[in-house]
């Protein structure tokens, strides 16, 4: 559904709101933290619809991602990537299927070492004399054509990525917790395990897999593993599925050097399935036909906020909302999520 005013409205919060969170991955400990464990690759590419609008901020973000490549996980990558593409409409798809190859070549030929993992996902490129599409929505004049987006009929303006004008990430026990972990385990699926531990007082396995993307095999296994530590525990219960847990308490101390009270843990987000329904909030508001999608994602979003305890109040919005009170909603929403 077009409408200016609720277009607007959407780009200019979510922006901002994307941005703030950009932003708080390069916080000092020392300052105000957030209450919610980011995660840097869902963030990436579900980050890609604004920077076509905002040309510095998708420079800042390459920058940023360049500087801090230690802590992105291919395999989680390729999940966001997946994810993303899955709901777009069929020349979009193809459009940031291309955005997508073209970055990471970008970034692999600044660091090759950092980035081999990437190959198999930029080799294919596509035909020459293909359509070139303008990277940018609001489209300029350009001088100079960037080559390696090009190489993916991109058109996009030459320009070179600069780690040295990023921000550091830098890992702390709140919502940087997850790149404190991945410091000490790596990036892969056992610390993704440790934190969803770190954040929920006991779960199953299914949860994690669902939360995390990987398979209930590598978390099952993975799990297992680590109750050989004694480091984390399990039982049964009376329940075909076994229930795992940690010492909360112990754990936060071993991390921190200090007790921290069970209410100011940090909060799990699964950020993959919330920037899809914020994609497909914002694919209806620019140009789709129907309503519905977008009040039923925002309830979905609502829903899943106040499940992770970060709304403290259960939000529902109903069909038959006019604009004006559509706009109220997200602008709602924004003003709640102080991440």
């Amino acid at each position: 559904m077009k409408n200016n005013e609720l277009k607007e409205t959407f780009n200019d919060f979510y922006t901002q709101f994307l941005y703030n969170i950009w932003e708080n991955m390069g916080i000092s400990p020392e300052k105000e933290l957030g209450r919610v464990v980011l995660d840097i690759e869902p963030l990436l590419i579900y980050s890609f619809p604004t920077t076509r609008i905002h040309k510095s901020f998708f420079e800042e973000m390459v920058n940023f991602i360049a500087r801090n490549a230690f802590y992105i996980s291919i395999s989680r990558l390729k999940l966001a990537m997946k994810s993303f593409l899955n709901i777009q409409p069929k020349k979009e798809k193809d459009i940031y299927e291309r955005l997508f190859k073209a970055t990471l070549t970008k970034l692999f030929l600044n660091n090759s070492v950092k980035w081999k993992n990437i190959k198999k996902i930029i080799k294919n490129k596509p035909k020459k004399g293909g359509k070139v599409e303008d990277f940018l929505i609001n489209k300029q004049k350009i001088n100079k054509p960037d080559s390696e987006f090009l190489q993916y009929n991109i058109l996009y303006p030459h320009f070179h990525i600069n780690e040295k004008e990023a921000q550091e990430i830098i890992p702390n026990s709140q919502n940087n917790i997850r790149f404190l972990i991945k410091s000490l385990w790596g990036t892969k699926a056992r610390s993704e395990i440790v934190v969803y531990l770190l954040t929920h007082e006991i779960t199953e396995i299914n949860p994690i897999a669902e939360s995390t993307g990987y398979s209930t095999r590598t978390i099952r296994d993975i799990l297992y593993d680590m109750t050989k530590s004694t480091m984390v525990s399990y039982n049964y219960s009376g329940r075909r599925q076994p229930q795992f847990k940690i010492s909360q308490n112990k754990w936060w101390y071993f991390l921190t050097g200090m007790e921290i009270p069970d209410d100011e843990y940090p909060k799990w987000l699964n950020w993959i399935s919330f920037f899809e329904k914020m994609e497909i909030i914002r694919i209806g508001i620019t140009g789709g036909k129907d309503v519905n999608p977008i009040i039923d994602n925002l309830n979905l979003v609502f829903n899943d906020l106040y499940f992770q305890g970060i709304f403290k109040e259960k939000l529902k919005i109903k069909h038959d909302l006019s604009i004006k009170d559509l706009n109220l909603a997200l602008r709602m929403l924004f003003s709640r999520l102080e991440l």
